[in-house]
């Protein structure tokens, strides 16, 4: 008698090779951010301070348990920026980069994972996508280190050498919407410049939007008389700029309402809507601060909740559910509401795998939110952690935004243990880390009989 075999997914793999090298990277990253030469003190530290620390720059999560400006050594910062560089591009691609360049063929299923993590479902012109990211990361990084360097020496009083080194810093930090600071009260201290302020916005946004977005925008040619010269704009690119925009414009006008006597206080008007456009667009995920967040009113926390809950986009330095899969959401509430039986936006039908994907992520989130929210309440319940910190510290961490109301430093090792864990699923993405857990894959064309459920 013949036995059944099970046919395992050839992705898996590919999505435990994710899984494994974001591991890798961190368990590289921590004893690194031990060694004396990394600390200000010329100290060892072996304490769960090097493994927060490697966890929060590898998952450009922000988040800041020692305060890195004064804990750690130039040669400590530059660790730092290194892991939150890879975490920014993805692992996966700077890896990929490197093996290309040393002769090594990718295979099909290496290739489908890449260009997924990208942003792009469709393999093919692996290595042209990879040059491309590259190019955008490191063009928007150079091009925000040289107006900061500027910035720093001429309106603040940095020496030039001192100037280049926090510029680059805080680039990478912006682009790859890390929010790791070298400042204690993160960017606070700038927040009536409005240069460094608004640069600081563009490389957190376009950061946010993904490298797929990107080359699909400069390919654009809307000058050309001929239309079939002048490049489409596609569904992807068009929920993402959209949903994007609308985000951080509503989202600005609210917290600017919200908080207009409150944490912008003091500000003139236009310092005002900078600082609310930069809280609102760096609560996508980016983790950088202008204002004391501890001393928001609890509406504009709820609010950042919400904005860090759904995040950037697919294939982008950020984290959250996707900007994507609110989108899918609405318009599937909006089609129920209809009584349509499709999911349209912009004329079109959005396929049903793709909203069951969007379903899916944004329950599972939900889930793990709430069991971690749960464990780190448990675990802070000696020290007096309200609710709101604490639930404001796992929603930060999971969705990688960085953002804190002052609980980070004083969470005991169990709360910080719970919080890199939660970081590092967000980082590397719920569904992601199911699939590189499943041990097979058993694809099955039964259907048992319909029987009716009454909802509401």
């Amino acid at each position: 008698m013949k036995l059944k075999t099970h046919k395992k997914d050839p992705g898996v793999s590919t999505y435990r090779l994710v899984v494994v090298a974001f591991a890798v990277a961190i368990a590289i990253g921590t004893p690194l951010l031990s060694l004396p030469v990394s600390n200000a003190g010329g100290d060892w530290n072996f304490g769960i301070d090097a493994l927060f620390t490697a966890t929060s720059a590898t998952c450009v999560t922000g988040l800041d348990s020692v305060g890195i400006g004064t804990t750690f050594s130039t040669f400590g910062l530059i660790i730092i920026a290194v892991l939150s560089q890879l975490g920014g591009i993805g692992i996966m691609t700077a890896g990929t980069f490197f093996f290309m360049a040393m002769g090594r063929r990718i295979s099909v299923n290496e290739e489908r994972v890449i260009m997924n993590t990208l942003g792009e479902d469709v393999a093919g012109g692996v290595a042209h996508t990879i040059r491309q990211t590259l190019f955008f990361t490191f063009s928007w990084e150079l091009f925000g280190a040289a107006i900061f360097a500027w910035r720093l020496q001429s309106k603040h009083d940095f020496e030039p050498i001192r100037a280049l080194g926090h510029g680059a810093f805080m680039s990478i930090m912006a682009f790859c919407n890390s929010g790791l600071s070298l400042f204690p009260d993160s960017l606070c201290g700038f927040a009536k410049d409005k240069v460094i302020m608004l640069t600081t916005i563009a490389l957190v946004a376009v950061g946010g939007i993904g490298f797929i977005v990107h080359a699909n925008l400069l390919s654009l040619r809307p000058w050309r008389r001929n239309p079939r010269q002048r490049g489409r704009l596609s569904l992807h690119s068009y929920i993402v700029v959209k949903t994007t925009a609308f985000i951080i414009l509503a989202g600005g006008a609210l917290y600017l309402l919200l908080e207009w006597n409150g944490t912008l206080k003091g500000f003139d008007v236009g310092d005002k809507i900078t600082g609310a456009l930069f809280q609102m667009t760096s609560a996508r995920t980016a983790g950088l601060a202008s204002v004391d967040t501890g001393a928001m009113h609890n509406s504009s926390i709820l609010l950042t909740m919400v904005i860090m809950f759904i995040g950037a986009a697919p294939g982008s330095t950020g984290g959250g559910i996707k900007v994507t899969s609110a989108a899918i959401l609405f318009g599937l509430m909006r089609s129920i509401l209809k009584n349509r039986e499709h999911t349209e936006i912009r004329n079109r039908s959005i396929p049903g795998r793709v909203v069951k994907n969007a379903v899916t992520v944004t329950v599972i989130s939900l889930v793990v939110i709430a069991v971690a929210t749960f464990i780190a309440m448990l675990a802070e319940e000696t020290t007096g952690k309200s609710f709101r910190d604490v639930g404001f510290e796992i929603i930060s961490a999971f969705t990688t935004a960085g953002l804190s109301l002052g609980a980070t430093q004083n969470l005991t090792d169990p709360g910080k243990i719970c919080v890199i864990i939660c970081m590092y699923i967000g980082r590397i993405g719920p569904v992601t880390l199911a699939m590189a857990m499943a041990a097979k894959s058993t694809p099955s064309t039964r259907r048992f009989p319909e029987e009716n459920v009454i909802i509401g």
